[in-house]
C-alpha cells in the first residue's frame, strides 16, 4: 500500500473529480426523464419545465434544482483541481502528498454533492458549505506548496 501511495496517480483524479461533478447532472437528468419526461431537444429546458409541471411535487423540483446546483458547483471547481494537480505534478511535489491531497479532495467533493441533493434546511445548507471550503483547501495547499518549491 505504501509503495502505491508514492506512486504518482494523481493525475488519474483529474478524470475522477470530473465524475463528481457530472453525476449529480446525470441523476437530474434520470429524475427529470422519470417525472416528467427528459427532454433532449432542448434539454437546458428540462428543469423549468419540471418545476413548472402541476403534475411534479414541489420536493422533486427543487431537489432537481439542487442536483443542478450540485452540478454547476463541480464544474466550476475543475480548474482549480485540474491546475493544481498539474502544477503540483510538474515543480515536483511528491507523489505521496499530491496523491493524499487527491484522495481527500475527491472524498470531500462526493460527501459535499450527497448534502447538497439531499439538504433541505438551513444547518444542512452550512454544512454543505463547510464541506465546500474543507475541499477547497486541497488544491490551495498544492499550489501554495508548488509555489514555494518553485520559489525555492
Amino acid at each position: 500500500m505504501a509503495n502505491l501511495i508514492s506512486s504518482p496517480l494523481s493525475l488519474y483524479s483529474i478524470p475522477v473529480v470530473w465524475l463528481t461533478a457530472f453525476i449529480p447532472a446525470a441523476f437530474r437528468n434520470v429524475t427529470i426523464g422519470v417525472n416528467a419526461g427528459y427532454n433532449n431537444v432542448a434539454p437546458r429546458g428540462n428543469a423549468a419545465r419540471l418545476a413548472a409541471s402541476a403534475k411534479v411535487s414541489k420536493d422533486i423540483a427543487a431537489k432537481v434544482a439542487r442536483m443542478d446546483g450540485a452540478h454547476h458547483n463541480g464544474i466550476e471547481q475543475l480548474p482549480i483541481w485540474f491546475a493544481a494537480v498539474i502544477v503540483a505534478n510538474y515543480v515536483g511535489l511528491e507523489h505521496e502528498t499530491i496523491n493524499k491531497a487527491s484522495l481527500y479532495y475527491i472524498a470531500v467533493r462526493t460527501l459535499f454533492n450527497i448534502v447538497y441533493i439531499k439538504q433541505t434546511t438551513r444547518a444542512h445548507s452550512a454544512v454543505r458549505s463547510l464541506l465546500f471550503f474543507a475541499g477547497l483547501a486541497a488544491p490551495m495547499y498544492l499550489l501554495i506548496s508548488a509555489a514555494n518549491k518553485a520559489n525555492a
